[in-house]
């Protein structure tokens, strides 16, 4: 159970810490290009937005991928054997509040 907790955290330090390195790291460009070239700032943004637009997407498509991860169904048995006894429970229920 212990190590299922490392990977978890893991996978989410991965799917938000590495978008915002990237926008740190976009954002010292930004700064540093203005710092240079002040009269270029509507090519240096646009150039930068382009870039932080694909930082996004990247960014959307790490955190489905972990929702998918965390999403995936057990295959073990004990959990099979839960979801059977759920199932049941909720038929039970049902069929005494019909009756």
């Amino acid at each position: 159970m212990n190590q299922q907790g490392v990977i978890l955290l893991c996978l989410i330090l991965l799917a938000v810490g590495l978008p915002s390195i990237g926008a740190g790291w976009l954002g010292k460009h930004l700064i540093d290009g203005l710092g240079r070239y002040p009269s270029k700032a509507p090519v240096i943004q646009m150039s930068i937005f382009i870039k932080l637009i694909v930082l996004e997407v990247v960014s959307f498509t790490l955190l489905l991928g972990v929702f998918k991860i965390l999403s995936a169904p057990m295959d073990t048995e004990e959990e099979k054997n839960l979801m059977e006894k759920v199932h049941l429970q909720r038929s039970v229920v049902i069929w005494n509040s019909v009756c």
